[in-house]
């Protein structure tokens, strides 16, 4: 390919170089003849066969470019390369055909290396404005410049800022300079490099390496079995910023993604250890909107469990059906390809880093202190005894277990509150202990005098209980390089990550090695090892929602420590305390990972390469937990159970892969691909379990007395595939790609084998001469329009044996156990594939100063495997089959843009994506209902006056899975003549003998139906729990060695439903503490509030719960929209000068990460939709991070 600029290097066969526009005019003048001939060899032993008549020079070169490895560098303002010539050459030496080539002209030929550089004959000193000086002038410095693979590079400009003074690098990337008076700056700029500016202070010499500046359309991509630059690409991938991965201590790197990616969710569900987020490509491929993406690490599929995000090199996310096409069958929900760093000929470079994060925890909730806890608790006890004239809660005001009565004791009782009396009023002169006056003085309730004044309590902050402020420590050490036939990268790491939950805790081991030999000049050989060892170690209660609404809202009046100094155990496991229940209750993880490929590759002809690789990935788990003797409701529980587990899922693949490229009548380009492979999947799994051990000091099973479990199974399934690619070019300006892939699965029987094609269709209307022509391409410098259609298969819907029935174990009958059929067998199943229209835009504005890259897309995933209702009397209740067709339609937008770029160092870019998706139900099995309705509810509709159905499955509705329906609250009664007006209103939901009472304070709701009665018909539709916008937003500024990197990522539209407010206001979790908005909640005194009033076990309903949420307050499903500012880095290199060759670079950096949402939800976590009953909550994370390459 040519590409016409001031400058001109032809990168024919190899991409060596990345063009830019030229701002010096002669490329080597300075090379001498001794630097010319001791290059030679190479040109002395190379031939070459011409046999060109009337063609342009510059065809001649490239036929030469294209039977040899040489390299024309040249100015083409200096060369003729239109100019016509005839040469004949019959298995020449390149120096012959040179000679020749350029006989009679002014053009004199250099060759180093795999370079022939073309120049005039220079015979001034002043070469395009830039003055040698003379030696003996002032101080003298020289220096030497290599690119980021640490080679040499010639033709470098080093110019002395302000002034004309300036050199060449030679061919060994060397300079020598005699600086004038003055002299502070050099500028180093080179075509497709970052120019520099160098402080030249009291140095002599320099040793500098140019960094890359990649332009996007020269970016390369890594795709399904190769490589691709984007702008050849005619489908629709992205590539995730290097920048995310760069700063902040990341036990799980999927994490890092939010926001990364238009058309990738990313949700951080829990902020626990090494957690793995949710990620959901295009909307999902289940009716639930679900499904995960195929993660491909260097080929092997993987996941983002323990990968060091430092051994990573670059992601790339596939995303339209003609790009997935060619992972066929387990492709349907898009494809993550993640590789890994290798390294470079050249010296080694060695580099540590290490990171010391700060794990704080993030408090959602502010909670009442003790007085007011006890105030609000024993006032909604007695409305609730007054008001409902109902007796089954009288003696709670006497119950022991109950942090609000005033019955405990001085010494070992669960709660602290007590009567004030002479035997206790020494402890108002301890630490927290305080006294109220009881807002039930001198009253009686339910058959109780209340005549004791005053109520003694200890006021403690059990929120903070479960919590820890921790650590985080990340090391990560790597060395690469090589020489001409032998590469190597070694990546080391560790990771210990402590959370903000006792006993939480996760540390990784990692290794990653890569290796490439070159055998023969024709043969290469690579290996990938990457090996990991993670331990995770559970908080002290397993269940996240049982510690962040039930624990963190413990009555502020419970002991902590008895009088005697012990631990007091708390109420149970449910309301205890985290202090004593921490070391109760072990469990730990240790799971162990190995990936190893290795690959050869043989260079049959110069367009004709044979690809073969074999790939093995073992994952062994094994779990383990014990339980010591402990307290629980007073009882002590010494069963001590241990139970351990044990797993083992290994895959084995191997390919063989054949590559073709060529390019003919010098425009048309061809390349193609075409291969095999097989991929077997095996897991087994055993678990068993003990009790009564003699003593908490043994842990291990075999020291129960008594067994509880044993059980193990064994799974495992293959998948033979054929694939291909085959891609051509004309001229770089139309772009045909054809992908195929044809599966054949042991999962299903009768219809194993599934073909899976994509093709995609683009046009670089840049590349046109009317687009240049037009006079629009200094500011439109480049604009693809692109079309797709694919096929993937989705053959995770399919369980290994669905297809064939399964069988249980029956019950123990007269002694005996046999097997029954539990599910029934669908030997007719049949792939599950998802079809994609995509149509899309790249868009490159000012020189690609501003990129855009847009795309639409329409997904239907047809034969859905599902399961369909059957009649009672077939003794099952489903069976699963092929049923219905689901369709996403989507947008999605990414931005980049350049917004400052200067000499100086100077720089500021920012990034933008979004996308927004809907899923609709095209297609379900006939069933007599009206749209052959699934599921669903029924509301009235105000418009038809009718009842209609709503959410569940509706042919050509949007899926109704994730419809969220409640009450509106319209007000509250704010006296009794507000409640005489709806004297005769029927409450459903109400005690039967309630229905019609209420009081002031209650919830007045809305009827939708005007029938005077509050029932389901009554409910709106108030949302959904998935978002209807996603994306993020970066930015990054540097200056000199300094900058500031911000990343954000927002999701708009999901609604959560908080149940740890629902049932905090509702009183209906015994003792629980209160959210400090109960202090506004409605009183006689303090009616202007949209708070229900407080009454014990929410007796009327007004918050929504009794037992369980049957009905949801319109309030409480709230609207959970976020701007995150996920990662902010201010960061500083220090300039090679102060570090004077001991060291290539250091970088200081300061990160924080989740440091804030910006959002209306009341909870911890708004990322997913649905409900909150207790989530945990991601840390703020404060990062020092520290980076040295010797």
């Amino acid at each position: 390919m040519k590409i016409l600029l001031n400058f001109r290097v032809s990168m024919i066969p190899t991409l060596r170089r990345i063009i830019l526009e030229l701002k010096i005019a002669v490329l080597i003048i300075l090379v001498n003849v001794a630097n010319v001939y001791a290059a030679r060899t190479y040109a002395q032993t190379v031939k070459v066969t011409l046999d060109l008549e009337n063609k342009t020079l510059e065809q001649v070169m490239t036929e030469i470019e294209g039977q040899s490895k040489f390299c024309f560098i040249y100015d083409q303002k200096k060369l003729d390369i239109d100019r016509i010539v005839n040469i004949q050459a019959d298995n020449k030496l390149i120096d012959e055909i040179l000679s020749e080539l350029f006989a009679g002209t002014d053009i004199s030929c250099s060759v180093h290396k795999r370079d022939i550089l073309l120049k005039k004959d220079p015979r001034e000193n002043n070469l395009n404005g830039i003055t040698t000086i003379s030696m003996t002038q002032q101080k003298t410095i020289t220096g030497s410049v290599i690119g980021s693979d640490g080679t040499q590079m010639p033709g470098v400009s080093v110019i002395v800022k302000g002034t004309t003074v300036g050199t060449l690098t030679d061919l060994d990337g060397k300079f020598e300079i005699s600086l004038p008076p003055n002299a502070q700056v050099l500028v180093l700029s080179f075509i497709g490099m970052k120019t520099q500016e160098i402080v030249i202070g009291d140095n002599t010499v320099f040793n500098i390496t140019m960094e890359e500046e990649l332009r996007r359309l020269d970016e390369v991509l890594v795709i399904g079995y190769g490589t691709q630059t984007r702008s050849r690409m005619s489908t629709s991938v992205s590539k995730v910023d290097e920048r995310v991965l760069g700063n902040a201590p990341r036990a799980n790197v999927a994490s890092a993604l939010a926001g990364s990616i238009a058309g990738l969710r990313v949700q951080n569900n829990s902020g626990n250890p090494g957690a793995t987020p949710t990620i959901v490509m295009r909307g999902g491929t289940t009716w639930e909107g679900g499904g995960t993406p195929l993660v491909l690490v260097d080929g092997v599929v993987s996941s983002f469990y323990a990968l060091n995000s430092e051994d990573i090199e670059s992601i790339e996310v596939l995303k339209d059906a003609a790009a997935t096409s060619i992972y066929g069958a387990r492709a349907a929900n898009g494809v993550i390809l993640i590789s890994t760093k290798k390294g470079k000929s050249g010296e080694a470079k060695v580099s540590y880093s290490y990171k010391l994060g700060t794990n704080k925890p993030r408090f959602g909730y502010n909670y009442l202190n003790g007085e007011d806890y006890i105030r609000v608790n024993r006032l909604a006890w007695k409305d609730y005894v007054e008001l409902t004239k109902r007796t089954n809660f009288n003696s709670y005001i006497i119950n022991p277990a109950v942090g609000w009565t005033a019955v405990q004791n001085i010494d070992n009782s669960i709660y602290t509150t007590m009567y004030l009396n002479p035997n206790n009023e020494f402890l108002l002169n301890e630490p927290g202990w305080k006294k109220m006056r009881d807002p039930l003085y001198g009253q009686t309730i339910a058959g109780y005098n209340f005549d004791k004044e005053w109520i003694i309590f200890q006021d403690n902050d059990m929120a903070t209980l479960p919590l820890q402020t921790s650590r985080v420590n990340d090391h990560h050490f790597s060395i690469s390089g090589g020489e001409k036939k032998a590469t190597y990268a070694l990546g080391l790491g560790y990771i210990n990550d402590v959370g903000i939950v006792k006993g939480a805790e996760f540390k990784s081991y990692t290794g990653n090695l890569n290796t490439t030999y070159h055998l023969t000049d024709n043969i290469k050989a690579s290996s990938t090892i990457n090996f990991s060892s993670t331990k995770s170690f559970n908080t002290y209660n397993s269940s996240y929602s049982t510690i962040f609404q039930r624990h963190i809202g413990q009555p502020p009046t419970s002991r902590i420590y008895n009088r005697d100094g012990s631990i007091n155990p708390g109420l149970n496991t449910s309301f205890g305390n985290p202090l004593y229940y921490e070391d109760k209750i072990k469990e730990n993880n240790l799971d162990q990972r190995l990936r190893a490929s290795v690959e050869l590759e043989w260079k049959m002809l110069k367009q004709l390469s044979l690809t073969l690789r074999g790939s093995y990935f073992n994952i062994h788990a094994n779990n383990q937990s014990f339980n010591k003797a402990y307290y629980t409701g007073g009882v002590l529980i010494a069963d001590r159970n241990s139970s351990g587990s044990y797993s083992r899922a290994q895959t084995i693949m191997g390919n063989a892969i054949l590559n073709y490229s060529t390019t003919f009548y010098n425009d048309h380009n061809v390349s193609a691909m075409i291969g095999s492979e097989y991929y077997d999947y095996n897991a087994f799994d055993m678990s068993a379990g003990t009790r009564y051990s003699p003593t908490d000091l043994i842990p291990t099973m075999n020291v129960g007395a008594e067994p509880r479990t044993a059980s193990s199974s064994q799974t495992g399934n293959r998948l033979f595939s054929t694939f291909g690619r085959f891609n051509y070019d004309y001229r770089l300006k139309y772009l045909l790609q054809f992908n195929f892939r044809f599966d054949g699965s042991s999962k299903l029987r009768d219809n194993r084998w599934g073909f899976f094609p994509g093709v995609s269709l683009a046009w670089n209307i840049h590349q046109e001469d009317f687009f240049n022509a037009a006079g629009i391409s200094s500011y439109i410098s480049s604009l693809k329009p692109r079309i797709s259609y694919g096929v993937n298969g989705n053959v995770d819907a399919i369980s290994d044996f669905g297809a064939l029935g399964t069988y249980s174990l029956s019950p123990i009958y007269q002694g005996q156990r046999g097997y029954y059929n539990t599910a029934l067998p669908t030997l007719g199943l049949k792939w599950e594939s998802a079809t994609t229209l995509n149509m899309g835009i790249d868009v490159g504005l000012l020189n690609e100063k501003i990129s855009l890259d847009l795309n639409y897309f329409i997904r239907d995933v047809k034969n859905k495997v599902a399961g369909y209702a059957l009649p009672a009397w077939t003794g099952f209740s489903s069976i699963n089959t092929n049923i219905g067709r689901l369709r996403n339609k989507g947008f999605e937008a990414e931005i980049n843009a350049n917004i400052i770029n200067r000499p100086d160092g100077l720089s500021w870019d920012i990034g933008l994506t979004a996308y927004t998706v809907k899923n609709f139900v095209v297609k379900l099995p006939d069933n007599n209902l009206p749209k052959n309705r699934q599921g669903g509810t029924q509301i009235y509709d105000p418009a038809s006056g009718k009842v209609i159905w709503v959410g569940g499955l509706q042919e050509g509705e949007r899926v109704g899975n994730d419809i969220v329906l409640g009450h509106i609250q319209e007000s509250l009664y704010k006296n009794d003549e507000e409640v005489a007006k709806h004297a005769n209103r029927f409450d459903v939901y109400h005690y039967a003998e309630l229905a019609k009472t209420r009081y002031p304070g209650n919830v007045a709701w809305r009827d939708v139906d005007k029938n005077d009665t509050i029932d389901y018909r009554d409910r709106v539709i108030l949302g959904r729990t998935t978002p209807i916008l996603m994306g993020g937003i970066t930015t990054n500024i540097v200056y000199k060695g300094i900058g500031l990197y911000i990343r954000t990522d927002y999701s708009v539209g999901h609604l959560i439903y908080n149940i740890t407010r629902v049932r905090n206001l509702g009183m209906v979790q015994g003792s629980q503490n209160f959210h400090d908005e109960a202090l506004d909640a409605w009183r006689p005194d303090n009616t202007d509030t949209d708070i229900p009033r407080i009454i014990f076990t929410d007796a009327f309903m007004d918050h929504g719960v009794r037992g369980q949420e049957s009905r949801v307050n319109s309030r409480y499903q709230e609207k959970a929209d976020f701007l995150c500012i996920r990662e902010a880095t201010l960061s500083y290199d220090i300039p090679d000068s102060i570090l004077r060759g001991f060291l290539s670079g250091v970088r200081i950096y300061f990160t924080g990460s989740n440091l804030h949402y910006f959002t209306q939800y009341s909870g911890d976590l708004p990322e997913s939709g649905g409900t909150d009953d207790g989530r945990y909550p991601l840390p703020r994370v404060y990062t020092f991070g520290l980076n040295v390459n010797f």
